[in-house]
């Protein structure tokens, strides 16, 4: 195992953060009424690692818990393969890249413009 510090400005998701979450969770109920909550079903969720509902209120309770509980990217992502016929990473590097494939999903990593025309034309 390999630990790395990582340089964050927050202590997000621990415990540390609730007095955050409590602030937020007013923020997203008064939101909530203009979410197209269908589309939530295509997003996953950091707190169950599964995939959201269409149901506004556990979409607020989810967001407003996950500032305070660990992620679960392994959950995520077997999630996210487990609908998609192809997996594209888009973002200046390529670290989710290499957490696919430790799970034996490929995926493709999209740093550039050239980079998404060349997996899709109409970029």
């Amino acid at each position: 195992a390999r630990c790395l510090p990582l340089k964050v400005s927050a202590p997000f998701h621990s415990r540390w953060m609730q007095p955050a979450a409590e602030r937020l969770r007013p923020l997203l109920v008064a939101s909530s009424t203009s979410w197209r909550t269908a589309e939530a079903t295509a997003v996953t969720c950091n707190l169950t690692g599964g995939m959201h509902d269409g149901d506004a209120s556990q979409i607020v309770e989810r967001l407003a818990g996950q500032v305070t509980a660990p992620v679960r990217w392994l959950d995520n992502m077997r999630a996210l393969a487990a609908r998609a016929d192809r997996v594209i990473e888009l973002g200046p590097g390529k670290p989710l890249r290499a957490f696919f494939s430790s799970i034996g999903v490929e995926a493709v990593s999209v740093t550039t413009w050239e980079a998404a025309r060349a997996i899709s034309p109409a970029v």
